[in-house]
Order: C-alpha cells, then sequence, then structure tokens
C-alpha cells in the first residue's frame, strides 16, 4: 500500500501529538545514529527527486521522533500533496523546525529550505534578481565594522544589526531582530554564535554567512574598556585596569569560546559559511571585501571595490565612529594574568575537536 494514502493521517496527528508532549531535548540528542542517518539519507533522496527512495527509508524511522513529523511534511511536499504537507508542518512546534535545520543543515535543499521558511518564518521568497545580502557575524573588536563600511560603500546596502537594541553586549538571539535584519537582505551584522535559532534562519532566508574572529585575549582586552567607556550605561562606574579585564572576561569569555566552536563546526560541516580573521582583514581590505562579496553572491568589480575601500578610509579622519577603525588594535596580553588564561582555556574543554589556536595560538 502506498505510505501516502490518506489512512497515514490520522496517524500522523496522533504521532504528531504524542511527539510535541515530549521534553524539549529528547528527540535530536538522543537519537541513535543510525536513526540520525536515515534522516539525513532521507533528505538527500529528496534532493536527487527520489521520492520512493525516501518513503523507504522514511518508512523504518521510529515513531515519536520530530524529524520525522518534518521529513514527512516535506516528503509529501516534494510528492505535490501541498495542503497535507502544510498541515503537518504546521503541526510542528518552531524550537524542533530550529533543532532540525541545525542538525541536518547540510542536506537540506533548497525547496524544503524555502517551504520551511514561508511556514515557520512567514520568510518570502526571494525575488528574482534581488540581492541576496550580506550576513557578518563577528568577534566584537574584529575589524568588522570597517569592513561592512567598505561593503556599505560598494554596495549601497543599509547595515543592520542582528541584535536586540536591549541586548548591551549583542551576544543574545532576538528572533525579532534577527529576522528583521536577515530578511532585509541588506548588510546584516551580530556577535551571535550559530546556534539553532540564528542557523536556521540563514538556512531558510537562504544566507552564506561570514563569520569575522580575533585572537580572544586581545578581543577581551578591547571590550574591556567598553567598561570605562560610554557604551554600557551602568548605574556604577567599573575602573580601567585589572578590575575591568576581570570582568569582561568573566562576562565575554564563554561567548567567544562557544561563538568560535559553533561557527566552526558549521563550517566544517557545510560550504555556506566563510570563515575570516582580523589579521587576514587588516592585511588586505580589498581582498577580505572582495571574498566576502563573492561568497555572498555578489558580483565584485575591482575598479568599484577600490573606490569604495578608498572612501572608507577616509572616515577614519573625517567620521571615525562610522569606521572604527583600529580602535581594537593590538594589546598587550601580559595584563591578562595567567590564572585567568587557564579559566579561560578549560573553556576549549567542553568543545572536543575544535582547533582553537586560530584564536589562541599558545593553547
Amino acid at each position: 500500500m502506498n505510505i501516502l494514502d490518506l489512512r497515514q493521517s490520522s496517524r500522523d496527528q496522533k504521532e504528531l501529538q504524542a511527539t510535541r508532549q515530549q521534553p524539549a531535548r529528547q528527540p535530536l540528542e538522543e537519537s541513535s545514529d543510525p536513526t540520525r542517518d536515515r534522516c539525513a539519507e532521507i533528505l538527500r533522496s529528496l534532493q536527487r527527486g527520489s521520492i520512493g527512495e525516501a518513503l523507504t527509508k522514511f518508512a523504518a524511522l521510529p515513531s515519536g521522533l520530530p524529524a520525522k513529523h518534518i521529513l514527512w511534511g516535506l516528503i509529501l511536499a516534494a510528492a505535490s500533496k501541498t495542503d497535507r504537507a502544510h498541515a503537518i508542518l504546521n503541526g510542528v512546534p518552531l524550537k524542533f523546525v530550529e533543532r532540525f535545520v541545525a542538525e541536518y543543515h547540510g542536506d537540506i535543499d533548497s525547496p524544503s529550505a524555502q517551504l520551511l521558511g514561508e511556514i515557520h518564518l512567514g520568510a518570502a521568497p526571494v525575488p528574482a534578481g534581488a540581492s541576496p545580502g550580506v550576513a557578518i557575524f563577528s568577534f566584537p573588536k574584529s575589524g568588522s565594522t570597517f569592513l561592512e563600511a567598505i561593503l556599505q560603500a560598494y554596495t549601497g546596502m543599509a547595515r543592520r544589526s542582528m541584535s536586540s537594541i536591549n541586548d548591551s553586549a549583542g551576544i543574545n538571539p532576538d528572533a525579532r531582530f534577527l529576522e528583521a535584519a536577515i530578511g532585509a537582505r541588506e548588510i546584516a551584522r551580530g556577535h551571535l554564535s550559530a546556534n539553532a535559532r540564528c542557523l536556521t534562519r540563514c538556512v531558510l532566508y537562504d544566507l552564506r554567512p561570514v563569520f569575522v574572529s580575533r585572537n580572544i585575549f586581545e578581543s577581551l582586552l578591547s571590550y574591556a574598556e567598553h567598561f570605562t567607556g560610554k557604551y554600557y550605561p551602568y548605574p556604577f562606574e567599573v575602573p580601567a585596569g585589572p578590575v575591568a579585564i576581570d570582568v569582561a572576561s568573566f562576562h565575554m569569555a564563554f561567548h567567544y569560546v562557544e561563538m568560535f566552536a559553533s561557527w566552526s563546526h558549521f563550517a566544517r560541516t557545510s560550504d555556506r559559511v566563510l570563515t575570516l580573521t582580523y589579521e587576514e582583514n587588516r592585511r588586505d581590505w580589498t581582498a577580505a571585501a572582495a571574498r566576502v562579496l563573492a561568497h555572498s553572491g555578489i558580483a565584485v568589480e575591482a575598479d568599484r571595490l577600490a573606490r569604495a575601500v578608498e572612501e572608507t578610509e577616509k572616515l577614519i579622519e573625517t567620521d571615525p565612529t562610522r569606521v572604527r577603525y583600529a580602535l581594537g588594535g593590538s594589546r598587550d596580553q601580559s595584563v591578562i594574568g595567567a590564572s585567568m588564561k587557564a579559566k579561560i582555556r578549560s573553556l576549549y574543554q567542553i568543545f572536543p575537536g575544535v582547533d582553537f589556536s586560530p584564536i589562541d595560538p599558545d593553547c
């Protein structure tokens, strides 16, 4: 009997209802490797247009798995059973879709990503000929502001923050701000990790992220300056020096480590991410901007890009607040004590298999 038979519908609803009552962490993390591999194989079958093959593999999946319901909806959509596909996918909570995309992003084809984006994020398809937009995720003080200014001068796009205005450090994803910035398809910028919420929106909005990192200790020292400046209006004053450094380290170190680990993992498992370093950018801003543009799907015209770089460099003297060039320049890392460095490096153990030497050459 064809698995697409209507009698499957009531079974879908019963399984989905049971799934929605399960603890949020149960489905993907506790899936066996064979189950995870089978889910990926189903997605690859859909990529090839082999619906029958996908159905055969789907029949062997265990019940009660959120991924199963998402896959079932995608199979129905591929079989042109649009109404049933929407009914199934609309019933899956967004948190499960986010985790599904984070787990299987490398195997989700464009039609499936577009469908999930339309249903769960209200993402409109990209009009033919429209700009794909640029998305830059960076360590604070990594030169990303200057790079973005070059891109703005070249493309004429506006720069939009992906972070909530209520998040002074700019490190917590806010779905509303994130989607507004990405959905505008201009220059979206943020200091966010490649967590499920952020990564899902990049995939479903069909963006190709750029990740810019920097030596973690120099980043912390640069960030420490914020505690003595005007950027964070605390009701108290943090004095410059060792106290500010310790506060910055305790406040931001884990986020930097997690951010680097998450984007490194994404880059290893997908060609969607371009990774750059602060040092690479400073050596050749023109080359860095050209790589970002090409990666984002925007044509690079050498002469026009050279003029954009020249125009942006002039802002260093005339309007430095728009570029903040070199404000996060090299710092004396010795002011961070050995004990604090050891504590920060201990965080690397949370992410086994990640090479942290790009942000900590001495680790």
